[in-house]
């Protein structure tokens, strides 16, 4: 698998986790996200790998995704790069997806898929969640 393949992967996880219309070549106009280098190769040149159509609802906006692939060999490693986050050039979070795979031979073995963020990023998303969270009540407080 390819960089360029784990790109489509994941707006196909994005696509069906957030109840979005994924590009597959032939819905251009319906499409609700793809890859950026199909829709907008200006994103794509501020290092973001995700389009998100305007005007779709979703929090997905909020942020920018560069999508990674790092292949672990028998003798060297490529490791994660985090420094990706502060070339993303976006008002959004940005986020840094990465799929870790071995290559102890021939065949690939994954070992995981791992977001990264900056450390403010995440603390202002955990804040976020806090105030929603009081915002909403409880199960509990609507039984009193």
């Amino acid at each position: 698998m390819t960089g360029n393949d784990f790109e489509r992967e994941l707006v196909k996880i994005l696509a069906d986790e957030f109840g979005l219309i994924s590009f597959n070549n032939k819905n251009r106009k319906e499409a609700q996200i793809g890859r950026s280098s199909h829709f907008a190769p200006y994103l794509d040149d501020c290092k973001i790998d995700i389009w998100i159509k305007e005007g779709v609802d979703t929090i997905l906006h909020d942020f920018a995704f560069q999508a990674k692939k790092r292949i672990e060999y028998r003798k060297t490693t490529e490791s994660i790069q985090p420094e990706i986050l502060n070339e993303i050039e976006s008002d959004a979070i940005p986020v840094l997806v990465n799929r870790i795979v071995r290559r102890p031979k021939r065949k690939e073995i994954e070992v995981g898929t791992f977001v990264t963020l900056k450390l403010e990023d995440f603390i202002s998303l955990l804040k976020r969640l806090e105030h929603a969270e009081l915002a909403e009540p409880s199960i509990e407080q609507e039984e009193v």
